[in-house]
Parts: structure tokens; C-alpha cells; sequence
């Protein structure tokens, strides 16, 4: 008979994963009724593992709570020989990181519109779950933090499903473990070890579609993990190229993966409208559906009836199948015929037959010693039993039996984790002797380093006293412990963390602090240009050091010094590999003169176009007379510019008026208050300005147009 877990008949090996193995099985009922299932238990070698096994009765409390068709539902929890399984969903067909990687092999790229539906569909089982309540109707804010390809199972049928919340968290629970997940699918944020909500998993659902449609992975695993964090955290992806993706789609995908939170789509629900519409752009017809595509791909894998035998694969005990040979006590046996025997041989077995009894009888009589047996408990159960320093390949509770009496018998117990117990037993009669051995947990001294120093820690929810470094105490191996740092002007951390193995003396625990701000240094030419940073003066002179920069938040920057232009630039702190260097070229002018059609202008007394451009207006004063059609009167304008510094202390041109008319006129500049000729003292800052005209006893107005640059 195949291996059985609980009610269930395993058939065969899916996948084995860091936590656990996965089985397809088979529920058989009474009355011929049947059930194909996905079998999911933890690793023996995990199953005294606390922190492992918390992780996965975790996995099984939220899985249970889930009931949506894009996400594989969970039948069963249980317990067997002390290893945890969940009977899930099965699901026939290939998970996305299968298909991906058929697709490569082959020299084909997956349809826009295939990437599309199954973006979709994983949308729908995400934002389910990000909404999923608790008995009180409160969201819980659950989070996957493990969304890859890998868990978004295509079925044969064409539906998407969403699998494994081995790593899932609820939102209070999100900050710690921070590093938990694959690495080329981690948000910025949970590299920080900042707080993550349901815009994390949606950043990991939009580096999967980048992947689906320019059929590479967005950030490669074969990275080293300290250069693929960096990457990710200066946000170093590209908008995906590739045929068919249109600037709407790259535009759309690039917002679920946009630097910061506050940048992407606030729910998944919202992303997944804007690919629907995505979708429906393009053209339905010749488009190869999910289930065509993956019955092409993977014939092999579909419409594959069970074994009749259903044959096991992988068990930690070996499975014994009866086969033919075996022997069979109702089968007539085969003799072989022989010569019929003689008296005398007949006579001379009989005696040496009594003689081998005689022998027998008499060694158990004589020679045989008593024995006795040894039962064994400990607490915890599961250690690994040693007698007489070889292991017996038993674990706690367990008997060891038939044992020599007149011997001493050395017993040791060995569980991870704890330390090793030891002790010698005499047997003094064939009644069992029972032991019970309470098992010490391990504990290792530890130091606690940050950089920089000087930061607050809080370990299992207590403050300690000093800041660091500071030594910890000895901590028990195996626990889950939960650490954070804080320091001011720094992320704070929080994480948890296991001790493996006792070291000889005082364990370091080291960890970097990413500083919260971002120090830039601003080089000018020339170097004692006024240099203001958000409207703020920054004192001194270049190189200028200015603190306190938020990594990612754009900031203007402004340079300026009489005589020189104004520089102005926006710039992300953490986008800067070195300083920033402006240069300032020297100060000039520009003034547009523009007229009415038919309108003849004078420049200083010679006849130009209209419009015309004063180029290095700043070197001397103009004169300029406009003769507007249809009148006989004249316009005179005396316009000289100079550099001043403005209320918020740039450096900007101004342009200084003097006018008059032939006869007099009304005028009025930037529809503000009219006022008639003659006039001087008009003042016009850098931008465009409208100068309206009306002459005397003329029912018609004019306008010219000023732009001061």
C-alpha cells in the first residue's frame, strides 16, 4: 500500500520547498467516492523546529480563511507522527515560473494578452485577500509577501491561483522577519525594513508582469543578494519594451512598481481596472488562450491518467509493496523425489537430532543471562536515543529492550538545541526501568553591535538599558527572538532571528542602520553664488554641505549671484552618485517685442519686424517707436533692463519704461489700472506683460506684447 498521511494516500512528489514537500493524494471514502488532493507537510528534519512550525500553523490559520477562485483553497490541517500537513486544492496544470521558463527554452515570448489575463486573475485572489475580515468584520490587512511566479499555479482550464502564504503576515505582524521572501521580488520598503502594507505585495505582482512581458527577470537572481538589494532600493527597473507593449501598459506597470508606496495604485483592485482596460484595447481575435497555450506546451503533463498502482514517491520509511514472489502458505509446494532412506540412517539422525536439543536446552539453562528493558520519555519529546555510545536510530518516547542485566548501561540523549543528557543504568530485575530526562535548551551569549553605535534596542518587546553596543545576556537556541533598533536619524530596524548553534565565548549580532537622511554637497562656479535648497538660504560658500535630505524626495535647488544667470534644478538625493555641480553662465537679457499687423516699429531709429527679439537688452537703453495703422499718432517707448533680486532671492531681469504718446493716449498694462502718457517708472518682472493703447479721440485699441527673459 503507498504511504498514507492521515486519510490520505499520497501518490507522488509535486515539489519540496525550504518549509515542506508537496504530494498529490488521494481521499478515498466509503462508497466508491474519491478525491485527488494536494498534500503539503513540513520537513521531518523541520518538525521540532519551534519558529518553522509556528510558521506553518500560520500558514494554515490564514489559508483556512480564504475562500476565493484565484486562490488555492485549504480542505485539512492535521498532525502526524509529529509532522504537520495541510490538505490543499489540487490544482492541474504548471505554475508561471514553469511556463516562463518553457517559453525561453523554446525561443518564444508569452501574448500581451496572456500576460494580461493572468495579471488579472492573480489581482482578483490578491485584493480578496487584502480585504479578508476577522470574526468582528475588521479587515486584518493580510499580506502575501511572497508573491513569484512560482506561486501563481496556471490550471489546464485557464483559471490563475494563487498559492503559498507560508510567509503571509497580518498587518501588525508585517515588520518583522523583513528579509523573509525571494529577493529579486522584495519591495524597497521591506529591504529598509520599513512598514509594509497591501502596496508591497502589488510592487511583487507588477515585477512579475514586467517579467511576463519583456520575458526577463526584472532583477536576476544570479545577482550577489547585497548587490540585488542595492539595485532594488535605488530603483534601477526600466520601463518594459517590448512588441506589442504600448506606453499606456509600460506606464501602468511601472506605477505598481514605483519606488516609494505612496507612488503606486492604493489598492490592487485599482491596478487591476487599469489592465482590464489594458486588455480590452487590444485585438481578441488570434490570440492563443491560457489553457491552448499550455496543453501545446506541456502535453505531457496533461490529460496524464494516475497509475493504476499508484506508486509513492519520497517517504521517510521505506514502502513495501507486496509483489509475486511473495510466499504463499495455500500454494501446493514442489518436492523434489529422492531414494527411499535406510534403517541404519533413519536411526543415526534420530540420535543426532536428540543431541542438538540436548545442546540447546542446556546452554539456555546455563549459559543464557536475565535481561531487563529501559523506557524512555524526555521532555521535549524527539530526541535521538545512544546506548553504549551507538545510536540506536530510536526517538523519545521509545523502549529499549532485551538488556543484558549484569551490565551497566550508558544512555544519552541528543536534541537540537538543547543540551546533551547523560546518565548510567543498572538493571537490577526484568521490570522495565523507566527514565524521564528533562532537556536543558541551549543558550548562547551575545553582544549586540550596530553602525553606527548609540542606538536604542528593544529585544522581545523589553527596552534594555544601555544602548548599544551592548551585551544581551545568553539567549535560548532554537526560540524565535524579536529585535528592534532605533536611533534617531535612522530607519528603524525590526526583524527576528534564530540562534542555530552554541559558540565557544560572546556571539556578535551586527547590523547596519540606513540612515534616514541623506547628506548632499553642491559645488558652484563661481563659488560664492547664493544657494538656496527649498527656498531655504544655505550659508557659505561652495562646496556647500547641506544635511538632512530625505533619500527620495525631489528638492529645487537654486543657484544665483548678481551678474550671472540664475541656475534652477530639481534633483532626488539618492539618484546622485557624488556631488552636484552648477556652473553659472554670465548675466543677459532677452526682450520679444510684439505689434498689431501693419504696425511699423523704429529701434533705435531703425525700421525692424514684427515680432523682434532684443537680444543683451541689458547693455544699454532702447528706444522704440510703434505707429499703429490707421492712426497717425506714435507710441514711444524708452525700455532699459537691468538684473535685481527678487522677494525670494533670485536673481531675475527687469525691464524699467518710460513712455509717451503723439497725441497723448489711455494705457493699460496687465489689464490693471489705466493711467495716460506721458509715464515713466513702469516696472516689468521676467515673464510676459500686455501693454493695451488707446490714442486720443480713436475708438480703437491696440495691444503690444512685452516678454522680459
Amino acid at each position: 500500500m503507498p504511504e498514507s498521511i492521515g486519510q490520505y494516500r499520497l501518490i507522488e512528489r509535486i515539489a519540496s520547498g525550504g518549509m515542506g514537500e508537496v504530494f498529490k493524494a488521494k481521499l478515498v471514502r466509503e462508497g466508491g467516492f474519491e478525491k485527488i488532493v494536494a498534500i503539503k507537510r513540513m520537513l521531518p528534519n523541520l518538525s521540532h523546529d519551534a519558529a518553522f512550525e509556528a510558521r506553518f500553523c500560520s500558514e494554515a490559520r490564514l489559508s483556512a480563511r480564504l475562500n476565493h477562485t484565484n486562490i488555492v483553497h485549504v480542505y485539512d490541517f492535521g498532525r502526524q507522527a509529529d509532522t504537520l500537513f495541510l490538505a490543499m486544492e489540487y490544482v492541474e496544470g504548471v505554475d508561471l515560473r514553469s511556463l516562463l521558463a518553457q517559453l525561453r527554452e523554446g525561443g518564444e515570448r508569452l501574448p500581451v494578452a496572456v500576460a494580461l489575463d493572468i495579471a488579472i486573475q492573480a489581482c482578483r485572489g490578491l485584493d480578496y485577500a487584502h480585504r479578508i475580515k476577522d470574526e468582528q468584520g475588521r479587515e486584518l490587512g493580510l499580506i502575501h509577501r511572497d508573491i513569484s511566479p512560482s506561486n501563481l499555479l496556471l490550471s489546464f482550464e485557464g483559471e490563475v491561483k494563487l498559492t503559498d502564504f507560508g510567509l503571509a503576515a497580518v498587518r501588525k505582524q508585517a515588520g518583522q522577519d523583513h528579509l523573509a521572501g525571494k529577493y529579486s521580488y522584495m519591495p524597497p520598503e521591506q529591504i529598509r525594513g520599513e512598514p509594509l502594507d497591501r502596496r508591497s505585495d502589488l510592487y511583487s505582482l507588477g515585477l512579475v508582469l514586467h517579467e511576463m512581458l519583456t520575458n526577463r527577470q526584472s532583477y536576476p537572481s544570479a545577482i550577489p543578494p547585497e548587490a540585488l538589494m542595492r539595485q532594488i532600493v535605488s530603483g534601477t527597473l526600466e520601463p518594459p519594451e517590448a512588441p506589442g507593449v504600448s506606453s499606456s501598459l509600460a506606464d501602468t506597470v511601472m506605477d505598481a512598481c514605483a519606488l516609494e508606496k505612496a507612488d503606486r495604485p492604493p489598492t490592487t483592485e485599482e491596478w487591476r481596472r487599469r489592465l482590464q482596460n489594458e486588455r480590452e484595447a487590444l485585438n481578441p481575435a488570434s490570440i492563443e488562450a491560457i489553457p491552448e497555450m499550455l496543453k501545446r506546451l506541456f502535453p505531457d503533463r496533461h490529460d496524464t491518467p494516475t497509475p493504476t498502482n499508484e506508486r509513492t514517491i519520497l517517504s521517510t520509511q521505506p514502502i513495501i509493496t507486496p509483489t509475486d514472489d511473495a510466499t504463499d502458505e495455500s500454494r501446493p509446494s514442489a518436492i523434489t523425489p529422492t531414494k527411499k532412506a535406510s534403517p541404519h540412517f533413519a536411526l543415526w539422525t534420530s540420535l543426532l537430532i536428540l543431541l542438538a536439543i540436548a545442546s540447546v536446552v542446556g546452554y539456555f539453562r546455563f549459559f543464557n543471562t536475565p535481561s531487563g528493558s529501559i523506557v524512555i520519555e524526555s521532555q521535549p519529546p524527539g530526541a535521538s536515543v545512544f546506548h553504549n555510545g551507538r545510536n540506536t536510530g530510536k526517538r523519545t518516547p521509545t523502549t529499549l529492550s532485551d538488556l543484558d542485566q549484569q551490565q551497566s548501561h550508558n544512555l544519552r540523549l541528543i536534541q537540537k538545541y538543547h543540551v546533551d543528557w547523560e546518565q548510567t543504568i543498572t538493571l537490577e530485575s526484568s521490570e522495565p526501568v523507566h527514565v524521564r530526562a528533562e532537556l536543558e535548551r541551549q543558550r548562547q551569549a551575545c553582544r549586540l553591535i550596530t553602525t553606527p553605535p548609540d542606538a536604542a534596542v528593544w529585544l522581545n518587546n523589553r527596552k534594555l538599558a544601555a544602548n548599544t553596543p551592548v551585551s544581551v545576556g545568553k539567549l535560548t537556541l532554537g526560540d524565535v527572538h524579536h529585535l528592534r533598533i532605533e536611533k534617531e536619524g535612522y530607519v528603524a530596524l525590526q526583524t527576528d532571528f534564530i540562534l542555530d548553534q552554541a559558540e565557544a565565548g560572546e556571539k556578535s549580532l551586527s547590523y547596519n542602520l540606513q540612515s534616514l537622511y541623506r547628506q548632499l554637497t553642491i559645488m558652484t562656479d563661481p563659488p560664492d553664488s547664493v544657494l538656496r535648497v527649498d527656498d531655504e538660504r544655505i550659508d557659505g560658500s561652495s562646496p556647500f554641505d547641506v544635511q538632512n535630505l530625505l533619500p527620495n524626495r525631489p528638492i529645487r535647488i537654486i543657484a544665483g549671484k548678481k551678474g550671472f544667470q540664475t541656475v534652477a534644478k530639481t534633483v532626488t538625493p539618492s539618484s546622485l552618485a557624488g556631488p552636484l555641480h552648477l556652473k553659472l553662465s554670465p548675466f543677459h537679457a532677452t526682450v520679444v517685442l510684439d505689434a498689431p499687423d501693419g504696425a511699423r516699429v523704429k529701434l533705435d531709429g531703425n525700421a525692424v519686424p514684427i515680432p523682434h527679439t532684443l537680444q543683451d537688452a541689458q547693455k544699454t537703453q532702447h528706444l522704440i517707436v510703434i505707429t499703429f495703422p490707421g492712426d497717425t499718432g506714435k507710441l514711444v517707448l524708452r525700455l532699459k533692463v537691468r538684473q535685481i533680486e527678487n522677494r525670494r532671492g533670485h536673481f531675475v531681469p527687469e525691464a524699467k519704461l518710460n513712455l509717451d504718446a503723439q497725441p497723448w493716449a489711455t494705457l493699460t498694462l496687465d489689464n490693471q489700472k489705466p493711467f495716460t502718457t506721458p509715464s515713466s517708472g513702469q516696472r516689468l518682472a521676467a515673464g510676459r506683460h500686455q501693454l493695451k493703447v488707446q490714442m486720443r479721440d480713436s475708438t480703437v485699441s491696440h495691444t503690444v506684447n512685452l516678454h522680459v527673459k
